[in-house]
């Protein structure tokens, strides 16, 4: 599973607690390729990768995670050549130009919850990896018929409808 076009990478996560252990992988592919996101202790979201320039890239969403037990829904879109955006519950949440060449492709699997520093200290559900930018609509309709969350801070799975997302190459 190589992807240095577009990216898009959706999921659930509920943190136990943010800043212990310090620098925890949600998913980890490459660190010096194609990709990784490490939460940072501050609660921001780091992605990174390297590119076809040999830079380095690192694009991050401000307090992605800001309460300890607290369910979100992230998504990352990666426009090779214009950006990384970034959706917290559906809604656009951050934005950040693009900068250098295109992502390198790396050997190494999928992780889904650790990587080349911490395991992730929570709850991760419906993992998605789509080689598309997906659109706004198209991250917002995932949010809304995926799952929800009642009152008491549980997440329920709702009925699933995957014809029209096009791109998709994983679901965890």
């Amino acid at each position: 599973l190589q992807v240095t076009t577009d990216l898009t990478i959706s999921f659930w996560a509920k943190p136990f607690d943010i800043d212990s252990p310090s620098r925890q992988n949600p998913i980890h592919k490459d660190y010096t390729h194609e990709y990784t996101m490490t939460m940072e202790t501050s609660g921001d979201l780091s992605f990174y990768f390297n590119d076809s320039d040999s830079s380095y890239n690192n694009y991050q969403a401000d307090n992605m995670f800001q309460n300890d037990g607290e369910w979100v829904h992230v998504t990352a879109v990666r426009k090779n050549g214009d950006g990384v955006y970034w959706y917290r519950n559906g809604e656009l949440f951050q934005t950040e130009g693009w900068s250098g060449g295109d992502p390198v492709a790396g050997g190494s699997n999928v992780q889904i919850g650790d990587g080349y520093t911490n395991p992730f200290n929570g709850i991760l559900d419906d993992f998605r990896i789509y080689a598309t930018a997906l659109s706004d609509d198209e991250v917002k309709d995932i949010y809304e018929q995926r799952a929800s969350i009642d009152s008491g801070g549980n997440l329920h799975t709702t009925h699933i409808t995957e014809t029209k997302h096009r791109g998709r190459i994983a679901d965890y």
